[in-house]
């Protein structure tokens, strides 16, 4: 049971935004502000874990910092999650968005690795999802 993808389900459905940052998430610079101004569904921190995703990709989607907008699309990848959660929140959303979600991103990043600030980009990487209209940011990693 992933407490953290249950408690943000919950808020959800409730009709309320979820911001979720781990305490070990360094912000160089407020990033709500920015999120914000997106017109996306979830927006997350880039990351290289699992491996499956970041080759599919050029990055996958940390669990750490995350915002997501309550809708439809987003509630049903929460409750996906929920379902096949495999003991890692972050395994399991990446692993749902890849193979159930058939998302497009606009770019895919060559050479970028986790934590790493050369090679990072400074804006954000939208996709959007062929299914479901679930609309992604990979945020600036630089």
């Amino acid at each position: 049971m992933s407490l953290k993808l249950i408690e943000a389900l919950d808020r959800i459905r409730d009709g309320v935004p979820v911001i979720y940052s781990d305490v070990d998430a360094i912000w160089r610079q407020d990033p709500i502000a920015q999120i914000l101004t997106l017109d996306v569904d979830f927006a997350f921190q880039p990351a290289s874990f699992p491996q499956s995703t970041k080759q599919a990709w050029g990055f996958s989607v940390c669990t750490g910092f995350f915002f997501m907008r309550p809708c439809a699309a987003v509630e049903t990848l929460l409750h996906a999650a929920v379902e096949r959660f495999d003991g890692s929140d972050q395994r399991t959303i990446n692993e749902v968005l890849l193979s159930d979600f058939d998302v497009d991103w606009a770019e895919r990043p060559a050479g970028w690795r986790r934590c790493s600030l050369e090679g990072g980009w400074t804006a954000p990487i939208l996709g959007e999802c062929r299914k479901t209209g679930l609309r992604l940011a990979a945020l600036p990693h630089s």
